[in-house]
């Protein structure tokens, strides 16, 4: 299976780009709703662990330059465990596949095609996905590099525009909530959206070892910019309850600036724009590691059978968007964290433990 490399610019704004993705729409209701004026300080809290985790990832990336963690959960637990870690982390990235297609559908279903079957919205996405994935790593980071531009300029002229409909007393009692609902925001937003760059850990293989750590942490710190600045628009141009109350606060947001029908209307290609690059990129770690795990020396032949899978699932996943908005708020980080950043410091630690009793 021939490897691709990508350029340490366009995979920093990959990370940026996957961080942002579905959050962009999700994390600021999800946020002010139970951290309220303190949701900043929340959303900062749950992004430190990432941190962590990029120096776990790059740590191992370093001692096994050019291989997936896949291929190297073999080599640090042995051929059986090792396969059983690959089988959790690829079941983690399927999951993650299915949830954001369901994500982005239910996003174009709601603000775009409210007559269109979610099913056929879902089946276009994933068949302009399977062209980019078959396209290959070099393809998508560049193409990343466009969009992801694109969309944090325009974010910052809705920043500029909505400036003057903002009331910053709106941030204010700070620490009002007390420390409880932060920490659980903390919690989830550790999860989701950075833990799961812990999906990216596939694409770190298409990229020097020794420059990961640096564009991918900044990348990291961009989304996390980015979301924060979200967040902040929202609870000082339309307030806490109206960020917790609104599903897509923003398009309440740019109601308020000139021509704001124009202005949606380029706000809603922004967002599906973004939410299909965090599609596109757990589509590829999917398919590149699961070609991996399975020895397939071309992984193109599995690409259109994933989308079929993903596809079918992601309409059947949830009823509606109260069981989706549950199952997020409240499982998803029980269920996910443990693999997010249990699998690397497992792995992480026992490199270390191993290369101490061979240099001892």
């Amino acid at each position: 299976m021939s490897r691709q490399y990508i350029s340490q610019i366009n995979f920093m704004l990959a990370i940026s780009g996957f961080v942002i993705g579905t959050a962009l729409l999700l994390i600021p209701t999800a946020v002010i709703a139970v951290a309220r004026q303190d949701a900043i300080v929340a959303l900062f809290l749950g992004m430190l662990p990432s941190i962590l985790l990029i120096f776990m990832l790059s740590s191992l990336q370093s001692k096994f330059p050019g291989k997936t963690i896949i291929q190297y959960s073999d080599e640090i637990l042995g051929p059986y465990l090792g396969k059983l870690v690959g089988i959790i982390y690829l079941w983690l990235v399927f999951h993650l596949s299915v949830l954001v297609l369901r994500n982005t559908g239910d996003f174009i279903s709601l603000a775009v095609l409210p007559r269109t079957p979610i099913e056929v919205i879902q089946a276009m996405v994933a068949i302009i996905a399977a062209y980019a994935v078959r396209s290959g790593i070099e393809v998508i980071t560049r193409v990343t590099f466009i969009i992801v531009t694109l969309v944090i300029t325009f974010f910052m002229i809705i920043n500029v525009m909505v400036i003057s409909s903002a009331d910053f007393s709106r941030m204010l009692p700070f620490l009002g909530t007390g420390l409880k609902p932060i920490i659980k925001t903390a919690i989830t937003t550790a999860s989701f959206p950075f833990g799961e760059i812990a999906v990216c850990a596939v694409i770190f293989a298409h990229i020097d070892a020794k420059k990961i750590r640096k564009p991918a942490t900044l990348g990291v710190l961009i989304g996390f910019a980015i979301l924060a600045l979200a967040t902040f628009r929202s609870i000082t141009v339309i307030g806490v309850c109206g960020s917790a109350r609104y599903i897509y606060p923003a398009l309440e947001v740019v109601g308020e600036v000139p021509a704001s029908f124009i202005v949606q209307m380029m706000l809603t290609i922004n967002w599906y724009l973004i939410m299909f690059v965090k599609f596109v990129i757990c589509y590829y770690a999917l398919n590149f590691g699961l070609g991996q795990f399975l020895g397939l020396k071309k992984n193109s032949s599995i690409v259109i059978p994933l989308g079929v899978i993903i596809t079918a699932l992601s309409v059947s996943v949830f009823q509606n968007t109260i069981e989706e908005s549950h199952f997020s708020s409240n499982i998803w980080p029980v269920y996910s964290i443990p693999i997010e950043y249990g699998i690397p410091f497992l792995l992480w630690a026992l490199s270390k433990v191993r290369a101490s009793k061979a240099a001892g």
